[in-house]
């Protein structure tokens, strides 16, 4: 599922941080 902003792309719902938006677009 693709976040609102597209910054957390299908990964891991538990942590929606925008910290991690390197690794979610990562896919």
């Amino acid at each position: 599922e693709i976040s609102e902003d597209k910054t957390k792309i299908r990964r891991s719902p538990s942590k929606p941080l925008p910290e991690v938006t390197d690794e979610y677009k990562n896919d």
